[in-house]
């Protein structure tokens, strides 16, 4: 039976054992009632004993209560968390046999067309060859990274570095439609590791070209907050609503919106991301964009 289906099945008894447990309590509370009117007890014994008994029933069906809220809320999330499982499974499979499919065509048309295709052209295979390759090795990557984040098999190495430098060198490598621009303070120096580092900024960024229009701007900035290095990552996408702000960061969520429906990915990058910035000692935070359409994703790590 599929996973999805044994959750629904366990909250469908979980309901049914809470409408037991309660028609249980409605009894017991009728003939507690029915005894102590029977009762003739001048001396108060018996009311005293009825008191106590209502005093330990009302403790009991507290806790009782307590209890079945967190028992209910442990069900909702394996309940979300199997569905968002299946999703991230569908998903990755796509997004893993995209690049093999695409590869495979474009070394088949060399193949079969070798003598009927000239320099330029077959320079050009290559290079989308290369980068449907490349595109594979990263999805690849950010699973394995994100294994390892749940088996806690992750070691940072901190090192002293100029932050905005890091930050330049980073966007230098990426290549999205929309215009970048950086507003970064030069003088800021923390401790990070450099490699995780990397992922926190490419992922932030590319989350933000994925749910932003080709021809609108994502902008990059560094500043001081207190004793923090702030970075912000700014875009003038689709936004996020209120539910979606508080989940964003859960393994293996997908913003579902009819705007973004067909963009490409497998819900693990802000994961990844806020899981680094916590092993930086840092946090992340996701507010709209205060200037129109849009969010900021805004990372704060200790200064050195």
């Amino acid at each position: 039976m599929p996973t999805q289906g044994k959750s629904k099945k366990s909250i469908v008894v979980f309901y049914l054992l809470i409408g037991y447990i309660l028609a249980q309590i409605s009894w017991w509370i009728y003939q507690i009632i029915t005894l102590s009117k029977q009762i003739d007890d001048s001396g108060g014994f018996a009311k005293a004993k009825m008191r106590m008994l209502a005093g330990e029933f009302a403790v009991f069906f507290v806790l009782l209560c307590v209890g079945l809220f967190y028992i209910h809320r442990v069900f909702r999330k394996e309940l979300e968390l199997s569905t968002n499982k299946k999703n991230f499974s569908l998903s990755i499979t796509h997004e893993l046999k995209t690049p093999i499919t695409t590869s495979k065509l474009f070394l088949e048309s060399l193949i079969n067309h070798e003598k009927n295709i000239d320099s330029d052209k077959r320079l050009e295979i290559y290079r989308k060859v290369y980068d449907e390759q490349t595109r594979l090795n990263e999805l690849i990557e950010k699973v394995l990274l994100s294994a390892r984040m749940e088996n806690a098999q992750i070691q940072l190495n901190f090192e002293s570095t100029n932050i905005s430098k890091e930050i330049e060198r980073i966007v230098s490598n990426l290549n999205y439609d929309q215009r970048m621009e950086m507003l970064l303070d030069k003088e800021i120096e923390i401790k990070i590791d450099r490699f995780y580092f990397q992922s926190i900024i490419q992922n932030l960024i590319e989350n933000a070209a994925k749910y932003s229009p080709a021809d609108s701007q994502i902008t990059i900035n560094l500043l001081r907050n207190g004793k923090f290095a702030r970075i912000e990552v700014v875009d003038e996408g689709v936004g996020l609503n209120a539910e979606e702000k508080m989940r964003v960061f859960d393994m293996y969520q997908r913003l579902e919106n009819e705007e973004v429906k067909e963009s490409k990915g497998t819900g693990l990058g802000l994961y990844i991301v806020n899981q680094l910035v916590r092993g930086h000692k840092g946090k992340i935070l996701v507010e709209d964009n205060p200037k129109g359409k849009g969010t900021v994703f805004s990372v704060l790590l200790p200064l050195t």
